[in-house]
């Protein structure tokens, strides 16, 4: 947060998470506007671009957070995810500007994780990653962990950020389904 508040200027902001770090994205911007914004850095939102979100909570961190293990191996953001999920979504905002989420989903393998049950990239499912008003929802065959080096994923990110409108012009999605 120090970091977007304290750029000199009016500069285009514009963030691409993985995983949790769109949990750190979503809080941010929803503590800016439960603020009223002090420093402006929601004006000068440009978009986001998020990698494996678990925007619903992650069921797996709701299975496995019983454990005693769990929470010494995940931490305090693991329990976030699972058994105080509904603490922490009252703190997290939707992005006020174009977003675009990429899921994995390893349905077409036949490799999803069994304790998740749904298309999955094996810690994240599709319906988890969803989020209400995404200018685009696309799916690549990808594992959770691989989403962030992927080239295919690098190439949509670089072009969504850069486009000159994504709600009118959207990224190729090269071995993966754009889902409405």
């Amino acid at each position: 947060r120090r970091l977007a508040e304290g750029l000199e200027g009016d500069p285009k902001i514009s963030f691409v998470g993985h995983s949790m770090g769109n949990i750190v994205i979503r809080h941010a911007i929803g503590d800016w506007l439960a603020a009223g914004d002090p420093a402006g850095v929601l004006n000068r939102l440009h978009r986001v671009v998020m990698l494996g979100p678990p925007n619903q909570g992650a069921a797996i961190a709701r299975q496995l957070g019983a454990l005693g293990v769990f929470h010494m191996v995940a931490g305090h953001g693991g329990r976030q995810l699972g058994l105080d999920w509904e603490t922490l979504k009252p703190h997290l905002a939707i992005p006020p500007c174009p977003f675009a989420i990429l899921a994995g989903d390893l349905t077409p393998f036949w490799a999803n994780n069994p304790l998740l049950g749904k298309a999955n990239d094996f810690l994240v499912t599709v319906d988890e990653a969803r989020l209400a008003g995404a200018v685009d929802f696309v799916t690549l065959p990808i594992l959770h962990a691989a989403l962030m080096s992927d080239p295919r994923v690098l190439a949509y990110a670089s072009e969504f950020l850069t486009c000159d409108d994504p709600t009118k012009s959207l990224p190729a999605i090269p071995s993966g389904t754009r889902l409405a």
